[in-house]
């Protein structure tokens, strides 16, 4: 074979294994195979960068096209262009929330950013979103003119951050618990520490084997059953507390919803009115009561003549009361025909007899008439001249 052939052969083996990696290569990226984009936005993509792997359950069916800022400054959000197989766009679905705009009524898709490996690159990771609804339907295939929901990545070097901060807070937790255990390891402190372990146990064994007050409340039943009665009788108290706390409740109640008059005299305005225009008018009667020269203010707080007008009230109880004492006693004209029985017979048999004698009745009747038919005695109240 000449050389010329050999040239030429090895050419065409070196263009055949180079036709046969593009196509490896462009079969591995989907580079032959239709694709439709989609747009999702994050705070940070934490270092995606155009060409990272789309993955959806594992399976790479796209790739990152472009990572950009809007021209409108005001939004400061970095949207990511994504390129995704069109065979699988039908797996793509869009989130459906309810009026509220955060309980969830249809899953959908979300992308993450996620990392690649352990050397720090990343890549988009597309999952269904977290969260069942009430339906658990499937949303609606993602039309690619509608932004696809993300979740905001995990940034290691915050977390790398909040550890070194950790670590730090660590570090001074262990500053001070050393500082703390210093006054450990002083023999005076494991000498007061030793006594008072004693103590302690002395203090349990007294009230272990020895009589004492917490000892028979520990060990002996009828103190344990003097505690019941006071829990029981705790218990009734609380009961009737209960039950006077519901009636105090009830009468709260009804002075609220009325009817009666302390609820007229909470809200009804005319009856609060009058009764306060009534307690001023004894407020009034009682100051003049107290400042004025009645007969009130004599009665309660006591003048001259009300001093005499009381001594002779006083006197003349007295009087009646021996007037009374000697009526009792039989003495005097009443007094005697109250108590002696012998003058009542007589004045009895005295009525009786001139009830019976008829000329005394006689003269009686006739004495009536001369009455009767006397003339009248007429009295002149003219006064005569020149008098007044």
């Amino acid at each position: 074979m000449t050389k010329e052939k050999k040239v030429g052969l090895f050419v065409l083996l070196g263009l055949v294994l180079t036709t046969g990696a593009v196509f490896l290569i462009g079969q591995n990226r989907n580079l032959w195979e239709h694709k439709s984009n989609y747009t999702t936005s994050y705070a940070d993509v934490a270092g995606l960068r155009p060409g990272s792997p789309i993955r959806m359950g594992g399976i790479d069916i796209g790739t990152v096209e472009k990572v950009y800022y809007k021209s409108n400054a005001q939004d400061t959000r970095v949207y990511v262009e994504m390129s995704v197989v069109k065979e699988q766009t039908n797996r793509l679905r869009k989130t459906v929330y309810l009026a509220d705009g955060k309980t969830i009524k249809c899953k959908g898709t979300v992308a993450r950013v996620v990392n690649k490996g352990l050397l720090g690159d990343k890549m988009m990771e597309l999952s269904v979103v977290e969260g069942d609804d009430a339906n658990g339907c499937p949303g609606p295939v993602l039309d690619p003119s509608e932004r696809m929901d993300s979740e905001e990545p995990l940034d290691l070097g915050q977390y790398l951050a909040k550890f070194d901060s950790m670590a730090a807070k660590a570090d001074n937790i262990l500053h001070n618990v050393e500082e703390g255990t210093k006054g450990i390891a002083d023999p005076q402190f494991s000498l007061e520490l030793r006594e008072s372990v004693g103590a302690v146990h002395d203090i349990l064994d007294t009230v272990a084997h020895k009589d004492s007050p917490v000892h028979r409340l520990l060990y002996d039943p009828v103190e344990a059953q003097k505690i019941d009665r006071i829990l029981d009788n705790t218990e009734a108290t609380t009961r009737n507390l209960n039950g006077m706390l519901a009636d105090v409740h009830d009468v709260t109640t009804q002075v609220k919803q009325g009817p009666g008059l302390a609820h007229a005299l909470v809200y009804d305005g005319d009856m609060s009115s009058q009764a306060s225009g009534s307690l001023a008018e004894v407020h009034k009667d009682l100051e003049q009561i107290r400042t004025g020269n009645g007969l009130a203010h004599a009665l309660l707080y006591g003048d001259a003549d009300q001093q005499h007008l009381m001594g002779n009230v006083n006197a003349m109880s007295d009087d009646l009361r021996a007037i009374v004492a000697n009526l009792k006693a039989g003495k005097g004209t009443i007094g005697a025909l109250l108590v002696d029985p012998s003058i009542y017979e007589d004045i009895k048999s005295i009525v009786g007899n001139v009830e019976r004698n008829q000329v005394l009745r006689a003269l009686v009747r006739y004495s009536i008439k001369a009455d009767e038919q006397s003339p009248p005695v007429k009295v002149d109240d003219t006064k005569p001249s020149g008098t007044r």
